[in-house]
């Protein structure tokens, strides 16, 4: 699921291979409930105002005259919040939480290393660059930046998040150093300035000032090294232009703006009603959502942060260990400030996961119960 990006590299009949894993998944937390578990009440309330808003938006969409499959094509990705039932089915223990933990990691750097090593083929002529574009474009998860061979892949948030999970883990011993420097030479080399911001703003705030206020200036000196770096690569390497992808961006919020009215500021104009320069999905996610939902579905989502926000700052003992999984939130929320992630099943991976693990982890310290069981 998080090397798969959207799944597009294995297909069959028409599903991808994210979808097959997603109704597996599904089909068998659904049968061990009706069997032996019940749903806390955390899942519950999820799954209730999650079902609630996708009728509603679908009803108010089919309302305002948009087409059952283009409210079908916005329903979709949203099934995914669904996800949540075999998710916290298996998230109950505290080795499966470190085990994902595992998981999240190796498939970063498993990531992180395929890219640096067919950027160095493709740089250096041993990979012919036709040949390789023509493999993988079909898939549509790939997008090529500029005339140097540059590529990003749509699974790479995970060297993100994945970053995220290493720099706060445990003892930080030699091999994890290296760790970090190989995702953050990937990151770098992505030449992706969402994810250059998203993750300044997070290390900044969550890693740097911490240690200023304890007087440790090495760690701002760690934050600049790489940061001075990005600049530079983004300066000086051709991505491609960004000026068209920029204005595009400015155009779907003015058409955003330009059709909102009193009555769809509150609860927008429903799925499958789109924009022209945008038919179906914008680039945009939070500006897709208070087009389709309005102020009450940001709203949602606003609440939906709170909530992780609360549970995680009521963490004691196990702040650490829910740390990453916050910050991993955080991420994927402001990656959300110019990419389709979280209303996307690559972003709601993580923040559904994350969601589990930090209710969990409340519940569990709360009433003193061990998570070994």
């Amino acid at each position: 699921m998080i090397v798969g990006g959207g799944g597009r590299l294995l297909e069959l009949s028409g599903l991808t291979a994210r979808m097959y894993l997603f109704f597996g998944a599904l089909t068998c937390g659904i049968l061990v409930v009706l069997m032996k578990r019940k749903m806390p009440g955390y899942v519950l309330a999820f799954l209730s105002l999650s079902t609630l808003s996708l009728i509603l938006a679908s009803i108010l969409g089919k309302f305002n005259g948009a087409g059952s499959s283009l409210i079908f094509i916005d329903i979709k990705p949203l099934l995914f919040v669904f996800f949540i039932i075999p998710t916290f089915l298996f998230l109950d223990r505290l080795t499966n939480i470190l085990l994902v933990n595992k998981i999240i990691v190796i498939s970063a750097l498993t990531m992180a290393i395929f890219y640096i090593v067919i950027l160095a083929a493709l740089l250096f002529g041993a990979l012919d660059f036709r040949n390789f574009y023509v493999l993988v474009s079909s898939s549509n998860e790939f997008s090529f930046r500029g005339n140097e061979g540059f590529f990003t892949y749509k699974g790479f948030v995970y060297l993100g998040i994945g970053l995220i999970f290493l720099v706060y883990s445990k003892n930080l011993n030699l091999p994890k150093v290296m760790s970090v420097i190989v995702l953050t030479a990937a990151i770098i080399l992505s030449g992706t300035r969402g994810f250059l911001l998203a993750l300044s703003v997070i290390f900044f705030f969550y890693l740097v000032i911490p240690k200023l206020a304890k007087g440790r200036w090495f760690y701002l000196v760690l934050f600049l090294i790489p940061l001075a770096i990005s600049i530079w690569f983004l300066i000086n390497t051709d991505l491609g232009d960004k000026m068209h992808s920029d204005s595009i961006r400015i155009t779907q919020i003015k058409q955003v703006l330009k059709n909102s009215n009193p009555l769809s500021f509150f609860i927008g104009h429903g799925f499958g009603i789109g924009v022209p320069v945008r038919e179906v999905h914008m680039e945009i996610a939070f500006a897709e959502i208070y087009h389709k939902q309005g102020m009450i579905g940001l709203a949602l989502w606003f609440l939906w942060f709170l909530h992780l926000t609360i549970k995680y700052r009521s963490l004691n003992k196990m702040r650490q260990l829910g740390r990453p999984y916050y910050l991993s939130c955080i991420f994927i929320f402001i990656m959300s400030l110019t990419n389709p992630y979280m209303n996307n099943p690559i972003g709601l991976s993580i923040l559904i996961i994350s969601h589990v693990v930090l209710n969990n982890l409340t519940r569990y310290e709360t009433n003193n119960i061990s998570l070994l069981g």
